[in-house]
Order: C-alpha cells, then sequence, then structure tokens
C-alpha cells in the first residue's frame, strides 16, 4: 500500500521535538533524560575505576624500609664478639654486633674457611654466606660471622685480640 493512496488524515506523521514540547502536559521525549543519564553514570562508573586503581596502587606499593643503623664502635663490636655462639639466629648477632658493615666477601681467607666449613658438613645446606664487621680505621681488622641459612656457623677474625668468652 502506498501512502499516496491513502487520505492525508489516515497518514502517519512524526512530530518534532518542538512539536511535543510545545504541547502543554507532555514531557519532553524520553531520549534526551537517558543519554543524560547514560552519560553520567558512565562518567561515575570512570571515575569510580580510576579512584579504585588509585588505591590499588597506594595499597599495594608498600613504603620503603627505613635506613639501616649505624654501625656500633669497632671495639664494642670486638668487646661483644666472643658472646656469639654457634646456632644463634641473624636477628640476635645483629642485636649484639649491630649491623654489619659488609655483606658477602672475595677475601681468599674467608672464602676457603667456607670451603672448609663446607667440606667437613657436606649435609648441610650449601646456601652460606659471611657477614663482616670492619674496623674502620684499619679494614685489615675485622671481624665474621658465616651463617647458614640463618644460624651462626663459624666465627673468624683478622688482626683482633678477642677478650676472653664469658662463661
Amino acid at each position: 500500500m502506498r501512502s499516496d493512496s491513502l487520505p492525508k488524515s489516515l497518514e502517519w506523521q512524526v512530530p518534532t521535538a518542538t512539536q511535543r514540547i510545545d504541547k502543554p502536559g507532555r514531557p519532553p521525549a524520553p531520549r534526551v533524560p537517558r543519554g543524560l543519564l547514560r552519560g553520567a553514570l558512565w562518567a561515575a562508573i570512570t571515575a569510580m575505576a580510576a579512584v579504585l586503581c588509585w588505591a590499588a596502587w597506594v595499597i599495594h606499593d608498600p613504603p620503603p624500609p627505613p635506613p639501616p643503623p649505624p654501625p656500633l664502635d669497632f671495639d664494642l663490636v670486638v668487646q661483644r664478639f666472643p658472646a656469639v655462639r654457634q646456632s644463634m639466629g641473624r636477628k640476635e648477632v645483629e642485636a649484639l654486633l649491630g649491623p654489619p658493615t659488609q655483606l658477602g666477601t672475595g677475601d681468599p681467607e674467608l672464602l676457603q674457611a667456607q670451603a672448609n666449613a663446607e667440606w667437613s658438613n657436606r649435609h648441610l645446606p650449601r646456601e652460606m654466606r659471611w657477614h663482616l664487621w670492619i674496623d674502620p680505621k684499619d679494614r685489615d681488622r675485622w671481624v665474621a660471622v658465616l651463617y647458614r641459612g640463618d644460624a651462626a656457623f663459624r666465627v673468624k677474625t683478622r688482626g683482633v685480640k678477642l677478650p676472653p668468652k664469658p662463661r
């Protein structure tokens, strides 16, 4: 059926937006508020996602660790060194002697002592590491502790006269 064959009164006419608004008691076209609502909802969701990403980043990124405490006076380290016992934990040793001035070493004397410890105790884990407390006035004076895992395993000194061991 063609539209020109219908009488003009039965033809379907699309009212314009101004005609709808101009009629009293009739709300504006429903697409306008829906579009605004969708846009506002989309903006709110985007803003919430941005806030959540920022919060996750803040929570995930921990604050930097505190700086290590300054090393103790070397004479005090030498005085306390005889109290270090085999199988003391690393934290216990550091509480007694303070933080080490050097971790690990390439010193041949210590490497040989470590090789001897590994050879005589082959059943022990291989994760061994030296911690050294070095005299800042004389680099050839030091005390060292060899850790097996987290426990003190061997001690070694160079150029240091130790006081007698406490009983």
